[in-house]
């Protein structure tokens, strides 16, 4: 991620929540400091708070960006990530091939090859943000 929004020109640090109300001081030191997005990671606690921390994010007027499509769904500006399904799918197969007899040290590393971009254009809007269209057509979904 440092490298990546080095490269970028933008400025990134990294936030850490351990309990849900760590979100509250996070998104009010963003909206202090002058952040105007925020990236949510994967974690069990960001799963469970989820609509939380996209009212923190409406709220203090900061963009929230993340990698599953259930959080534009629910708030998040937007989400681009692997698809779910396929994912699940594929665990589910590997799941059955583990026990059918298969080594795990002979199943194949694989990479997901499906991607979901989804925006939430109500959250656009709340934001006082216009979506180009060119990124809505690139959308998989568009949440309105």
């Amino acid at each position: 991620m440092t490298a990546a929004a080095s490269t970028l020109g933008f400025t990134w640090q990294a936030f850490r929540a351990g309990v849900p109300e760590d979100y509250d001081r996070i998104f009010a030191g963003l909206a202090a400091e002058g952040f105007d997005a925020a990236y949510v990671p994967p974690s069990p606690l960001s799963y469970a708070n989820f609509v939380r921390i996209a009212e923190l994010g409406r709220r203090h007027r900061i963009l929230t960006l993340g990698d599953h499509p259930i959080f534009a769904k629910n708030g998040f500006l937007l989400t681009y990530g692997e698809d779910p399904t396929g994912t699940v799918e594929r665990a589910a197969e590997y799941v059955d091939k583990l026990f059918r007899g298969s080594r795990p040290g002979d199943l194949p590393i694989e990479q997901p090859t499906t991607f979901e971009l989804v925006i939430n254009v109500k959250t656009a809007k709340d934001l006082d943000l216009n979506v180009p269209p060119n990124l809505l057509a690139l959308a998989t979904q568009v949440i309105e």
